[in-house]
């Protein structure tokens, strides 16, 4: 089955368009819709099969992990064995935001979202659509940049149908997104932390943050 593309306008009626995504999600289908930065791969975190048909969608080593997103920081929160040292601060001070912060997984988050691994990477998004639809789901999303292995992520929608056309999965088209480097993710299990990527939020700003 190929692609179906559903294109969002401003008279979307939004009521209808929450119930038809928390219809894919809690029947355990990935859906790929638009975040703060790129377009994402969104799928339940309880929902192992959902996780496995996003590695399967984009081509991806199942060791490598997928970030998350939660509704709030107390979600965001409840994935953590522990709470990693200076998260505190980084929350406060980029969430909601293009920050995904990494820290030691707890049990029952362990599985496809974190490539089999002991941590797990977690930010509240800055889009409130997307918190708002974590929040009616009730538990955090995996959310990975929506584009095949190897290649970069997308703010463009037709880029994406383009890879994707002959797959069954549901493309929320809301037009191209402003620019972004997507998400910068930061690892707080080490000390000092280390910046895995940098995406929209510099380095120097969470230098100065810490320092405070």
């Amino acid at each position: 089955m190929p692609l179906r593309r559903v294109v969002l306008r401003p008279k979307t009626r939004a009521p209808e368009l929450m119930a038809e995504l928390l219809g894919h999600l809690d029947a355990g289908r990935p859906i790929i819709a638009p975040t703060e930065t790129l377009y994402g791969f969104l799928a339940r975190l309880d929902r192992p099969e959902a996780l496995q048909r996003v590695v399967d969608l984009k081509g991806r080593d199942g060791a490598k992990p997928m970030p998350c997103v939660a509704a709030h920081t107390a979600m965001a929160l409840a994935c953590f064995d522990s709470i990693p040292h200076d998260l505190d601060r980084l929350a406060q001070r980029f969430w909601p935001g293009p920050l995904t912060l990494i820290g030691p997984a707890k049990a029952s988050c362990v599985g496809p979202a974190t490539g089999g691994g002991p941590t797990i990477g977690v930010r509240v998004p800055g889009m409130k659509f997307l918190r708002t639809l974590t929040a009616q789901v009730g538990v955090p999303l995996a959310a990975t940049s929506a584009n095949r292995s190897g290649r970069p992520g997308a703010g463009d929608p037709d880029a994406i149908a383009a890879q994707f056309a002959d797959e069954d999965v549901i493309l929320y088209d809301a037009g191209i997104l402003p620019p972004s480097k997507g998400s910068t993710v930061v690892d707080l299990t080490v000390r000092p932390f280390h910046v895995v990527r940098e995406g929209d939020v510099p380095i120097k700003a969470i230098e100065a943050a810490l320092r405070r």
